[in-house]
């Protein structure tokens, strides 16, 4: 009890940092809310996609990265709702920003990847296959569905939201790639490769799988760097001249101040 308290110290007592799960800068709140339940119906349906094309083909491939992601941003969305209408906020709220930041690094760092360093491989290596791809195109929707507007929505939370990612959290999301990977290269060796091309079995495998742990701790670095640039707007006190010009405002001086 004692480790578990002192690691939310750690990762929590800092100042500023509070739950800002519903600020946001350029939208209505009620816009947020819309827009968001409008995310999580549509994480559903990519969730129902998903375990059909993968019955239909591989059952491993529901312990794929991408369906791991998916369901990672499907119970982030669940819990900011959950959070905004039921009174547990003070329970609930550190646990949701830790989920949210997971969601976002995996589900931009996946896509990344995805966009820039598989597709290009399908359409130029007539040898090159993504799980399936090219035999399912139930699979082709839920992963281009993903990879295209749950990476644009991830995206758009991190331009008008002020979410604080940070960069103490990082260990967090470090440590959920390490497990992931001990328990992919478990799952391969034991029962069989989840995805065809990363099967373990040649220098490519490791490099898609280091490729996508560094685009993903990329993407929290990232949001972490933008993040604390735009929240210093909100946290900083304002410079000494515009003190002045409101102390003369209201007929006062510096000095009688």
């Amino acid at each position: 009890m004692g480790c578990c308290t002192s690691i939310s110290v750690w990762l929590f007592d800092r100042p500023g940092l509070r739950n800002r799960l519903w600020e946001c800068d350029t939208i209505n709140p009620r816009f947020l809310l819309v827009l968001r339940c409008i995310v999580l119906l549509f994480l559903i349906e990519i969730c129902v996609m998903a375990i059909i094309a993968y019955a239909l083909t591989s059952p491993q491939k529901v312990f794929s990265i991408t369906s791991v992601s998916i369901l990672c941003s499907l119970t982030t969305y669940v819990m900011i709702l959950v959070q905004h209408w039921l009174p547990i906020e003070a329970r609930l709220w550190k646990w949701t920003h830790v989920v949210y930041e997971i969601s976002f690094s995996f589900a931009v760092g996946l896509s990344l990847v995805f966009w820039c360093v598989l597709i290009p491989l399908l359409f130029t290596r007539s040898n090159f296959s993504i799980s399936g791809l090219q035999n399912t195109w139930l699979e082709i929707a839920v992963r281009v569905q993903f990879h295209t507007i749950v990476f644009g929505v991830y995206l758009f939370e991190l331009y008008m939201n002020r979410i604080e990612f940070p960069f103490r959290h990082i260990v967090i999301v470090f440590t959920c790639c390490v497990f992931y990977v001990i328990g992919y290269l478990a799952l391969s060796k034991l029962y069989r490769a989840i995805e065809d091309y990363t099967d373990w079995s040649d220098v490519e495998s490791f490099s898609f799988i280091g490729a996508a742990g560094i685009l993903i701790l990329g993407s929290f670095c990232c949001a972490a760097l933008i993040t604390e640039k735009k929240l210093a707007r909100y946290t900083s006190p304002p410079p000494m001249r515009d003190v002045e010009k409101s102390g003369k405002d209201r007929g006062l001086s510096m000095d009688s101040i």
